[in-house]
């Protein structure tokens, strides 16, 4: 094949000469660039863009009887039995006690999801009583970021080991012989180096 040929290049910047088809190498690179770039874009998005707008949500009134904390969300359980859950920091003991000792119907904004453990709920994102807001739309959204920006670490982390794996290969690639042969194998297969 003439793309995997073993011919020495003649413009070979890189990897100078001691690397056969270096740009198989370097389209590699690029590619899985591209797709690390991609998975930070859509996580990105979903980190600080996905807005719980009011639009998007259903409004209830609903009258809860209890509450609970679990982990760093809290848990809603209505009189009806239906599960509320407000992710992120929001465990304001006294609002909680309010507004499940009233018995007054709470005005709730909240999408309903599902889970493994619990089935379905409903997962808050605004709170109203009367004209007391308890939790607004702006603060859940915050707390949706405070809980979910670890995922960003995910595309950061891999980026930093593919930059060190791209600097690793042209170091050794472009001067194999300095290196042992375990070394030289963690960057290229056997066949592809010249010494």
């Amino acid at each position: 094949m003439a793309v995997f040929g073993k011919q020495k290049n003649d413009w070979d910047p890189i990897f100078h000469g001691h690397v056969i088809d270096p740009a198989v190498f370097m389209i590699l690179y690029v590619l899985i660039g591209i797709v690390i770039t991609v998975l930070a874009i859509l996580l990105a998005h979903y980190v600080f863009f996905w807005a719980d707008k009011n639009a998007s949500t259903l409004e209830q009134q609903v009258v809860f009887e209890s509450f609970s904390f679990e982990g760093s969300d809290t848990r809603l359980l209505s009189s009806d039995k239906q599960i509320y859950r407000i992710s992120g920091r929001w465990q304001e003991k006294e609002s909680l006690e309010y507004i499940c000792s009233r018995g007054d119907a709470i005005t709730v904004f909240s999408k309903v999801m599902n889970s493994d453990k619990e089935g379905s709920f409903y997962s808050v994102k605004a709170l109203y009583s009367a004209n007391n807001c308890l939790l607004s739309f702006e603060e859940a959204n915050h707390m949706h970021i405070y809980v979910t920006w670890r995922a960003m670490l995910v595309p950061a982390v891999l980026a930093i080991m593919w930059a060190l794996f791209i600097a690793g290969s042209i170091k050794v690639g472009r001067n194999p012989s300095r290196y042992s042969k375990r070394v030289v194998r963690l960057f290229f297969k056997d066949g592809y180096i010249r010494y």
